[in-house]
């Protein structure tokens, strides 16, 4: 026994003698990595320094925490009498936290891992998703309830409220747990989806050094891929295959050439399962990473690669769509744009601009909380922003313009209406007014946004005077605006704005 250690159980011991009474199985669980045999050992002696030294309370009390300590651990060096209870593990948990868990795992397993089930219950018990659970988990976890807990884990890492690197934290302390119930050799499938959700909660973890975290995110999908084979589980080696692709495209380490190659050739491998025909979404979102790589690529030639990342992300806008995957879409638009913008090549950039708002608007469109409408408007100022540059670059001042229109007035309308704001003079019917002109404002930016880019030119060659339809939509937004704005100065509200 070393001298640093006995010096940290001795930290222990003197927390534990100091702290108010109750609260010692909760300083335990903040410490298991000392909670071990030789932690008895030394509560032992100095229990009986206590004793010499004539205080006895002291002494008994480091007796029994030594006494609950070796029985957790199963050891048999001290036999408790037998008219004392005998402690199970449950007592090291507090009570509430040990609450917690049961009806988490119970609401986890009645529901088939159902986030729509789950989450509203941790969003009422955030409070709980803590240092302290972290902590606790060795001691809950046992052969019965570990399933429970792993898919438990699944939805914690994923969580979309709370402290993001406290649920990471969780996530990571039930799988590393699970991995001592289940081994490489009698449960080779369990162990692998366990190496695999390791994985990906390293690659997002907050906490730790960010280059050591990829390195052991690499390490975890390298560990699946040793029975995640492509003959016996095939989907199950492309989803994996795809997850250390996008690990050693982060890569920090090594040189940085050699892991985009490695990131390419998973990707590739990858696809050799998800085809478009029998997996068009999984096949889009890994088209999309590899376009990434490809973007990224050092080696080569670097027009073929453009050209590479080019083909992957149109290849994913062709499943991912505007209409059907707006987030997902997102990804692949955003990133084609900003190739196109960084080429200066304003053709590229416009195409993947324009399916980005598309994606944008749509989401907003569907989005059921404000704070979601708020968080996509806020993420993407940047896109409207670089659209309308890039459409100024190509001299393409109706597409710029109608970018500005789409940017401003629809988010505009949209907080308007979400808010119910309305001048506090405006009598029913004038209150109707403003919001027949809101939702027509909001339908004319909608059949804006899905008119293709190819025929947003005011007029045609074969019809020079004939106004085309995406002019006369767009001459109707302008007149509701101007009905809309006319309204408001009819009813001279000083204390209403538009920006209200």
């Amino acid at each position: 026994m070393d001298e640093q250690r006995v010096q940290a159980y001795l930290s222990l011991i003197q927390e534990l003698l100091e702290c108010p009474t109750g609260e010692e199985p909760q300083i335990l669980n903040r410490h298991l990595e000392l909670v071990d045999e030789g932690f008895v050992q030394v509560c032992e002696l100095v229990a009986a320094q206590l004793r010499q030294a004539g205080q006895d309370n002291l002494a008994q009390f480091l007796q029994n925490v030594a006494q609950r300590v070796e029985t957790f651990l199963g050891l048999e060096t001290a036999q408790p009498s037998q008219s004392e209870a005998q402690p199970s593990q449950s007592e090291m948990i507090p009570t509430e936290y040990e609450t917690f868990l049961r009806e988490a795992l119970r609401l986890t397993s009645e529901s088939g891992v159902n986030p729509s089930v789950v989450y509203p219950f941790l969003e009422r018990q955030q409070a709980k998703l803590n240092e302290d659970l972290i902590a606790l988990i060795p001691a809950f976890a046992t052969r019965t309830n570990i399933i429970d807990l792993f898919n438990f884990a699944n939805l914690v890492q994923q969580f979309p409220q709370g402290q993001r690197a406290i649920n990471l934290e969780i996530a990571i302390a039930i799988y590393i747990k699970a991995l001592d119930f289940f081994d490489r050799q009698d449960n080779p499938e369990v162990w692998g989806t366990i190496q695999n959700s390791l994985a990906v909660a390293y690659r997002n973890r907050l906490r730790g050094e960010r280059a050591e975290n990829i390195e052991e995110a690499i390490r975890c999908y390298q560990a699946a891929l040793e029975v995640r084979t492509r003959t016996a589980y095939a989907e199950d080696w492309a989803t994996t295959q795809n997850n250390l692709g996008n690990a050693y495209c982060d890569r920090i380490r090594g040189e940085r050439a050699d892991n985009i190659e490695e990131a390419i050739a998973a990707l590739q491998a990858a696809l050799k399962v998800y085809t478009r025909t029998a997996f068009p979404e999984d096949w889009a979102r890994t088209q999309n990473n590899l376009g990434n790589a490809y973007s990224d690529r050092i080696r080569g030639e670097r027009a073929d690669n453009i050209e590479e990342a080019i083909a992957c992300y149109r290849a994913a806008l062709e499943v991912l769509t505007p209409s059907s995957f707006p987030l997902a879409c997102l990804r692949p638009s955003r990133s084609l744009g900003n190739l196109g913008y960084d080429l200066q090549n304003w053709e590229i950039a416009i195409e993947g601009y324009n399916q980005a708002i598309l994606a944008i608007e749509q989401s907003r469109y569907w989005a059921t909380s404000e704070a979601t409408k708020r968080e996509l408007i806020a993420n993407s100022l940047n896109i409207y922003q670089k659209m309308v540059q890039a459409c100024i670059n190509h001299q393409d001042y109706p597409q710029a313009l109608l970018t500005v229109e789409r940017s401003k007035s629809r988010t505009l309308i949209e907080l308007l209406d979400s808010a119910h704001l309305y001048p506090k003079n405006a009598t029913d019917e004038q209150k109707q007014r403003i919001s027949d002109l809101r939702r027509q404002i909001a339908m004319y930016q909608q059949q804006l946004a899905y008119t293709s880019s190819n025929t947003l030119t005011p007029t045609t060659e074969n019809n020079p005077n004939q106004p085309s339809p995406e002019t006369l939509i767009r001459q109707q937004l302008q007149a509701a605006n101007q009905q809309f704005q006319d309204l408001l100065t009819e009813l001279d509200d000083p204390n209403f704005t538009l920006t209200q």
